[in-house]
């Protein structure tokens, strides 16, 4: 599972992807696989991606864009099973990309009769993902680097094969100084 959003405009036509790739060209962390741009940031460890498909919804009916609007053939996708701070460094891209294209968000995951269409993009109103239990810390942005800075040496510190051998009722025999 996924929290997916979907960019639509007012023009009948789909987007124009070189334009999109090559608009992510200058931007660190990107890369591009045939239809998907790939962003995956290895200091942080956050990755989601923007899709294209150039055919789209195929009826009325399968599309989360509203009628009045055209879907454009991109959408974003990041995995559901992600701490909150994937979200807080992704919403940035996702703003910056609509504001440049001129691109509306429908964010299909609000429970309401009708697509919920955001035609006002701002990053840190874009609720990512929201975890009903168990409880997500949230991280702040300027926290992400310094977190994935920590958590990469972790796999270096114990072998994987180390972590599956200790279990919840292990122990350690160490001797204590004797009181004087």
């Amino acid at each position: 599972m996924s929290f997916d959003l979907y960019f639509c405009w007012l023009k009948k036509e789909r987007l124009d992807f070189e334009a999109v790739a090559t608009w992510a060209v200058g931007i660190e962390n990107f890369s591009r696989k045939g239809s998907q741009l790939w962003y995956e940031n290895p200091t942080t460890g956050v990755y989601f991606s923007f899709d294209f498909d150039p055919q789209g919804s195929e009826t009325l009916e399968n599309s989360p864009v509203p009628n009045e609007y055209f879907d454009s053939g991109l959408s974003f996708g990041l995995n559901f099973n992600r701490p909150s701070f994937f979200g807080y460094e992704a919403m940035p891209f996702v703003e910056r990309l609509a504001k440049r294209f001129g691109l509306c968000i429908v964010d299909p995951q609000v429970d309401a009769d009708e697509p919920v269409l955001m035609t006002e993009i701002d990053s840190k109103s874009l609720k990512a993902f929201q975890w009903p239990d168990p409880p997500v810390q949230v991280i702040s942005s300027e926290s992400t680097e310094k977190v994935g800075r920590i958590l990469q040496p972790i796999d270096s510190m114990l072998a994987r094969s180390e972590f599956e051998v200790i279990g919840a009722d292990a122990f350690i025999d160490i001797e204590l100084p004797e009181n004087e």
